[in-house]
């Protein structure tokens, strides 16, 4: 295959085709999350079904929206929601069943993702699109719901926060399966490689703590490297200063001349210091000496007696 050939192919529409009944289940999965997500927030029976609704169908409403005059997926399968409604009804009623299968309802939350961007992808392949709006899509179709689901709970939408990859092991998933269809892959192949991807990145990003950063967080990370560079560059200087210092005393310490001149003076200031400071002290103390009245009596003169 020459580059010609593989660029039309890139930008021509993939050949996909994902069973409805593959389809239906990843509504089922989406609706069942976003009930758990309304009984978390402690939300009535009709706002658990909404909660459901919208995470089930959200992104594929806006997919269609945006689709325009290609039907809308909600409704076309009336059997489907009655399904989904069921589903949420019974969530609310058991939804302490799920609380000790966190691991579970975490693991069906990633495995949504990576089947409604196949879904995605598969609506956009049926309206003849390309490459381009064949990610978008499948990136829309799969936090779409989720999105909407926070914004009718009054949250901003996780997909906008700073966080654990969401998003990005979504648009992850999208180009492989896109990809590999393009380059002639099977599409259950091609579908199988985008879960174990999204659902790869996603278990990875949690568990080593990757995290998209909002504007504030980088910059603060910005201002904590300047500030660590400008320490590390003053401790270097320090360091370069201490070892030119270091240098230039050995170098003191090599040279005879200077050593023994060194020592000469050394030896000359510290003794005269010590008699000047010996010289004053005694000479003081014979002026004192001096300046004393003398306590003894004075010798008498001679008496002319024994002088004669």
């Amino acid at each position: 295959m020459d580059f010609a050939q593989f660029w039309q192919n890139l930008i021509s529409a993939p050949e996909f085709a994902v069973p409805t009944g593959v389809e239906h289940f990843f509504v089922m999965v989406g609706v069942l999350m976003g009930a758990v997500y309304a009984c978390e927030h402690k939300l009535d029976i009709i706002g658990t079904i909404a909660m459901g609704l919208l995470a089930g169908y959200g992104g594929g409403i806006i997919r269609d929206i945006l689709l325009q005059n290609h039907g809308v997926y909600f409704m076309e399968h009336a059997g489907l929601i009655l399904i989904c409604v069921l589903v949420c009804v019974f969530v609310f009623y058991f939804h302490r069943l799920l609380k000790n299968t966190s691991a579970l309802t975490f693991f069906l939350d990633v495995l949504s993702v990576a089947l409604f961007a196949i879904a995605g992808v598969q609506k956009a392949d049926d309206c003849g699109l390309g490459v381009v709006y064949a990610v978008m899509l499948g990136v829309i179709t799969a936090v779409g719901g989720g999105a909407l689901r926070d914004v009718a709970s009054g949250e901003t939408p996780s997909v906008f926060r700073g966080g654990n990859f969401y998003a990005v092991a979504a648009l992850c998933g999208t180009l492989v399966f896109v990809i590999l269809g393009k380059l002639g892959c099977p599409q259950m192949i091609a579908g199988i490689l985008c879960v174990v991807v999204v659902v790869a990145i996603r278990y990875l990003s949690v568990y080593y703590n990757w995290r998209t950063k909002t504007a504030d967080e980088v910059e603060k990370r910005k201002t904590a490297r300047a500030e660590g560079e400008d320490k590390d560059h003053a401790q270097g200087k320090q360091g370069e200063d201490r070892t030119q210092r270091g240098q230039g005393e050995r170098g003191r310490r090599q040279n005879p001349l200077l050593t023994l001149l060194s020592v000469f003076t050394h030896a000359r200031l510290h003794s005269s210091d010590h008699y000047r400071g010996f010289f004053r002290v005694r000479e003081g103390e014979g002026a004192q000496d001096e300046e004393k009245p003398s306590l003894s009596p004075s010798p008498e003169p001679p008496s002319e007696t024994n002088a004669k």
